[in-house]
């Protein structure tokens, strides 16, 4: 499992995994992260 802390203003985004990422783990960052670099360009 893995807590995503998405800050929009500054443009960062903090992963902290509490056991090994896994396939499942990459998938759930790409949902959060990817439509907001589709938007704003970049993190």
């Amino acid at each position: 499992m893995i807590q995503i802390k998405l800050d929009k203003d500054a443009g960062v985004v903090t992963v902290t995994p509490s056991v090994p990422l896994n396939e499942q783990d990459f998938a759930l960052l790409a949902s959060e992260v990817d439509p907001y670099i589709e938007k704003e360009g970049k993190l």
